[in-house]
């Protein structure tokens, strides 16, 4: 689609501007004028031909009455960054034609009665940043070809009746940014076709004055100072499909608040203080897609077991005081969610079945709580999940079949726990894994067999454990292991064959450890493939000239920080790539 300045290319034929204007400005072929960062303190002349007419960053504070009479083909005027204090009705008097208008950033304080009154077929008006307190109830008469309307970030304290009722075809008002507290009951009639309304960060208290826009997609609602919903407060909005109302004071959501909501797909409240949520509070929203319950008070969650919410795909519930999941509490209704959130809550054990009825789950964060026991089936009927988050827990134990359904799990993060060793089992039913991070653990030995199973894992993270010694064959099973990190531990024997298997690794990270002398049997485990060797922190005083030569693909060796004093001409002489 061909935006209005090609447009006006292909259907406006013009002559050039003239030549005094040009000497300053910079004038196109087509009847285009840019006189930005010119320096102007008032509006030079230019051609009656001329379309699209550039004035933002200038010094103009004053605009005559009838200052662009003679320009009847205007189609595009911006005097974004100006000085200019007021407007009147003279003030665009004669462009018939302008559609787009922007007075972004200057210093407007009034919109006077019929301000805008000679722009009948303007389509976009910004006057973003301005010090806008008060709007005329006419300024925006005879506007009915107004579409995109933008007055954030001004100085507006209410919005009284009827001041947009003449804006029949507006579909997006933005009021975002100024210090709204009061919106009177009929302040939005007329706006029948609006689709966007934009009101974030305001200080609202009170929402009732919606239900005539009877087309609505979008309501922002973030950041205000609202303490409660009613069952009206939505009324008529059957076609809305996002409400924002974060960052509010809210403290419950009480029964059929969004009943009406019927289209409803997005629904944020989260950062409010809501302790209570009614049993019914969301059971109309049978279209709602993703809802955002983050950084609240809800300690309960049986309302979930009667929400009705079918194609529920995305739930946050994460910074609440949830602290126990009951057996069931996931298992009407919620049977399409994808992305379940329960992150920094005070959850302390997940019981069998803790996620029953939740069959296509893929995501599950459990991130950040203190869940110290996890029952063998907890995860059970969770056959879909693919990405499980159990980061910053205090589990001590992993039991061996609890994650033997867990067939589609492609990321496992476990790390910042308290687990200090693995049954040979427990991860052997997830064949299609990924990354395994074990890191921040207080893991001490590897035992072989211990990632049997994982055919297919690439990216394995043993960072920060306490392990000391790496016996043979410890990796066996990892045929596809890529990346292996063993940083910030205090290994200091590494027996031969310890890398048996790891035939397709291309990076071993040994940073940060406690190896004293790299012997000829050290990566002598067919790591034929490995390109990347950090050894860098390590107490290393002695290197054997043979040790580095079956690693012929390297390209990279740290040896920084170490105490070596002598290293054989011939150690890397295999090398020929580092």
């Amino acid at each position: 689609m061909l935006n209005l300045k090609d447009f006006l290319f292909y259907v406006i034929l013009v002559p050039v501007a003239s030549e005094d204007v040009c000497d300053i400005c910079v004038c196109h072929i087509r009847p285009e004028i840019d006189c930005s960062y010119k320096g102007f303190t008032s509006i030079p002349d230019v051609p009656i031909n001329t379309t699209s007419f550039g004035l933002e960053h200038n010094n103009i504070s004053w605009i005559p009455a009838m200052a662009f009479s003679t320009l009847e083909n205007l189609v595009w005027l911006e005097l974004d960054y100006n000085k200019i204090t007021e407007i009147s009705p003279t003030t665009f008097y004669g462009l018939t034609n302008l559609k787009y208008l922007s007075l972004h950033n200057n210093k407007i304080s009034l919109l006077p009665e019929r301000a805008f009154s000679t722009l009948e077929n303007l389509t976009y008006l910004s006057l973003v940043i301005n010090d806008i307190s008060e709007i005329s109830p006419t300024a925006f008469s005879s506007m009915k070809n107004l579409e995109d309307l933008y007055i954030s970030k001004n100085r507006l304290t209410e919005i009284a009746p009827g001041r947009f009722s003449d804006l029949v075809n507006l579909k997006n008002l933005d009021l975002s940014n100024n210090k709204i507290t009061h919106i009177a009951t009929g302040a939005f009639s007329g706006l029948k076709n609006l689709e966007k309304l934009y009101l974030t960060r305001n200080k609202i208290m009170q929402t009732s004055s919606f239900s005539d826009m009877v087309r609505l997609k979008k309501l922002f609602l973030t950041n205000n100072k609202i303490t409660q919903i009613e069952q009206t407060t939505f009324a008529n909005l059957k076609r809305l499909r996002e409400l924002r109302l974060s960052k509010n004071k809210i403290t419950k959501i009480v029964p059929q608040a969004f009943s009406d909501l019927v289209k409803l797909e997005k629904l944020s409240l989260s950062d409010n203080n809501i302790v209570e949520i009614a049993t019914t509070a969301f059971s109309n929203l049978k279209n709602l897609e993703s809802l955002d319950l983050s950084i609240n008070n809800i300690t309960k969650t049986e309302w979930l077991a009667s929400s009705g919410m079918k194609k529920l795909e995305k739930m946050s519930l994460s910074k609440n005081n949830i602290n126990k999941i009951a057996t069931g509490t996931f298992s009407v209704g919620l049977n399409n969610l994808k992305s379940l959130v329960l992150n920094d809550n005070g959850l302390t054990e997940l019981g069998s079945e803790s996620f029953s009825g939740l069959v296509n789950l893929k995501q599950l964060y459990l991130g950040n709580n203190k869940i110290s026991h996890i029952e063998s089936e907890a995860f059970s009927g969770l056959v879909n999940l693919e990405w499980l988050y159990l980061a910053a827990n205090e589990i001590t134990h992993v039991p061996s079949t609890v994650f033997s359904e867990l067939r589609n799990l492609t990321i496992l993060n476990l790390s910042r726990n308290k687990i200090k060793h693995k049954t040979p089992t427990t991860f052997s039913a997830l064949g299609n894994l990924r990354e395994l991070d074990l890191s921040y653990n207080v893991i001490r030995l590897i035992l072989p067999q211990t990632f049997s199973g994982l055919v297919t894992l690439p990216v394995l993270d043993l960072s920060f454990n306490k392990i000391t010694r790496l016996v043979s064959s410890a990796f066996s099973g990892l045929d596809n292991l890529e990346t292996l990190t063993l940083s910030s531990n205090m290994i200091k024997e590494m027996e031969p064959g310890t890398f048996t298997g790891l035939k397709n690794i291309k990076k071993l990270d040994l940073y940060n450890n406690s190896i004293i002398e790299i012997t000829p049997s050290m990566f002598s485990s067919g790591l034929t493939k490995l390109e990347i060797l950090d050894l860098y922190l390590n107490n290393i005083t002695k290197i054997s000239p043979t040790a580095f030569s079956p690693l012929v693909n390297l390209k990279s060796l740290n040896l920084f920080r170490n105490n070596i004093t002598e290293i054989a001409p011939s150690t890397f002489s295999v090398n020929v790539n580092v």
